[in-house]
């Protein structure tokens, strides 16, 4: 193991990882922001129809999270 590659992965495993990790920090990120302002929004018993619209976000940046992990794999989850 070197401290570039502490994992000892191939070269090619540790690139798609990085890439992987890279793409999926954006759609946590809002999914951190959003949970964050509905919670905000309900401890100021806040209007719904917005805390629903951040909710809709939330829900939206697990689909893109689970894009992510499906193209990096080449692979589709069947349920």
């Amino acid at each position: 193991m070197s401290a570039s590659n502490p994992g000892g992965q191939s070269p090619a495993t540790a690139e798609v990882l990085s890439k992987v990790a890279h793409d999926l920090r954006n759609p946590l990120n809002s999914i951190s922001m959003n949970a964050e302002l509905v919670k905000l929004k309900l401890q100021r018993s806040g209007d719904p129809e917005q805390v629903v619209a951040y909710l809709d976000r939330i829900l939206q940046e697990c689909r893109n999270c689970g894009a992510v992990l499906e193209s990096s794999t080449g692979k589709s989850e069947q349920q």
